[in-house]
């Protein structure tokens, strides 16, 4: 079997990702689908089901190894799960509706959104210690801007 450089930049885009995903817990599709769109030229609605597809692997394999060390919280995975599977699949309708430009658009703003989300909370974290080990806690009182 002869891999073609599409074949190559797949390989390394899952295991960048997958390198991401398991050191941050990130959200997968957040990376992986710009990946697919830039590294092997595909429209939006072509990297979605890749992405979606790739990432399911991915993570249950994160998920099987939290489940083994006791680190899976039950009921809200499974709250999340069935919360999330109706919405995905009107997502993947309402994409399939959207032209690439505005399906692009979207993402980018998620993804600003999310970068910005981030970058506060880091800004309003400490290092303590529980159990020994460092743990970041936020600054602020609960429920401060908890609404978003």
């Amino acid at each position: 079997m002869v891999l073609t450089m599409a074949d190559v930049a797949g390989i390394l885009t899952g295991a960048v990702v997958g390198l991401i995903m398991g050191l941050t817990g990130a959200g997968g599709g957040i990376l992986a689908v710009p990946t697919l769109v830039y590294s092997q030229g595909w429209s939006m609605r072509q990297a979605m089901p890749v992405a979606l597809l790739a990432v399911t692997c991915s993570a249950l394999l994160g998920a099987i190894e939290g489940w083994r060390k006791h680190l899976v919280r039950y009921r809200a995975a499974f709250l999340m799960a069935i919360a999330g599977s109706f919405p995905t699949m009107l997502g993947v309708g309402v994409a399939h509706q959207l032209s690439q430009k505005w399906l692009m658009a979207a993402f980018a703003l998620i993804l600003v959104f999310v970068a910005l989300r981030f970058f506060c909370q880091s800004r309003r974290m400490r290092r303590v210690m529980v159990h020994g080990r460092p743990w970041h806690v936020s600054m602020r009182k609960p429920g401060v801007s908890s609404g978003l």
